[in-house]
């Protein structure tokens, strides 16, 4: 799949190339930096085991961690096994009453992977299927694909890699359930890679960002049809941003990089809805939630998304585990973004009329 990614090396994403050319750095050594694990495509087999009735019942404040392992198979066919801890995470995906089966981090001892394609990891997220039905893994599917598109554009992207696991509760031998997930990079490694640092504060002003890369995390962020995020606030108390990661670029000025989004029209799970005071009828309905240029600017933006078109469609194409549903439903979503970005009429009632100033 990584192929894919490739196909298009010559206009290889615009701000990335701009970040090289202002860094001195060449675009391609960049992703030299990715860690072994999201270096291959190909779904990640492996056994986790956890004493998860203990971990599932810490859910609020407390979470503490608990001993677990998980087992794959390295490219001979050998079983490699690395011991870690592991507990709950995430906040809307904690709660019991949304999520029957929570999101999972997973903390390893760097010195005990040696060897393994987990070696210099510390840190790792877990997506899982939230429920047992087998819809909840179309929607991690979704949520896995919506991170690679958003590779597509920009190498200021978290990486992920799809694994099939047996999850398998302490002492016993049989699966309490095998499902997909996917794991998240590491945001300080992703930092590293690029050049960059995490930024820690309270406010961010939007000119406080590399102007290319602000439109280019919003108008995706209009592309999944996803409200959930602020690129300049926190949640009450906390550091900038809401599910956005601030990067101190090398020359100083910051680049926003977004994740989560199951809280999308892309991924469209049936446990959410947008908020109430955006008025959307659905999370289905985009509304661009960025900000203002001229007409000339937003063309601008979106050539970027223009150039990856036909390599967006065949990166989902590509994906072999969703269903044609799925994928077809994914695909008309998409449709409706590029038109949306082509059409005058559209670029001005999308975009010009509800940008933010």
């Amino acid at each position: 799949m990584r192929r894919i990614l490739l196909m298009g090396l010559a206009l290889y994403m615009l701000p990335c190339s701009l970040i090289a050319k202002e860094s001195g750095e060449d675009t391609r050594a960049v992703s030299t930096g990715l860690s072994q694990l999201f270096q291959e495509d190909q779904p990640l087999m492996m056994r986790l085991e956890a004493p998860f009735k203990k971990v599932f019942k810490k859910r609020d404040k407390d979470r503490p961690y608990f001993p677990a392992s998980l087992t794959y198979k390295d490219s001979g066919g050998n079983d490699v096994r690395v011991e870690f801890e592991l507990r709950v995470r995430g906040n809307f995906r904690a709660k019991k009453e949304n999520c029957r089966f929570p999101p999972l981090k997973l903390n390893f001892k760097k010195k005990s992977l040696k060897g393994t394609i987990f070696d210099g990891e510390n840190e790792l997220k877990l997506v899982t299927h939230c429920k047992s039905a087998s819809k909840y893994e179309q929607y991690v599917l979704l949520e896995n694909m919506a991170y690679q598109l958003h590779n597509q554009y920009t190498d200021f992207s978290l990486r992920q890699r799809l694994a099939t696991v047996e999850y398998v509760e302490s002492g016993k031998e049989k699966p309490i359930a095998t499902k997909v997930g996917f794991f998240i990079e590491d945001k300080k490694r992703m930092a590293a890679r690029n050049g960059a640092k995490l930024l820690k504060k309270k406010r961010i002003e939007k000119t406080e960002y590399k102007q290319e890369h602000l439109h280019l995390a919003t108008v995706f962020e209009y592309l999944l049809g996803n409200t959930d995020y602020s690129v300049i606030l926190g949640p009450k108390g906390e550091n900038c941003c809401h599910n956005i990661i601030p990067l101190q670029a090398s020359d100083g000025m910051l680049v926003p990089v977004p994740y989560d989004f199951d809280v999308s029209g892309f991924v469209n799970p049936p446990y959410t809805s947008p908020p109430e005071h955006l008025g959307l009828r659905s999370l289905r309905q985009r509304l661009y939630r960025g900000y203002c240029q001229n007409t000339e600017g937003f063309k601008n933006s979106f050539a970027v998304f223009l150039e990856q078109k036909d390599a967006v469609y065949a990166l989902l194409n590509a994906s072999g585990a969703m269903k044609d549903k799925t994928r077809q439903s994914a695909s008309r979503y998409l449709d409706q973004f590029y038109e949306a970005i082509t059409e005058d009429k559209k670029i001005n009632s999308e975009f010009i009329e509800k940008c933010r100033s």
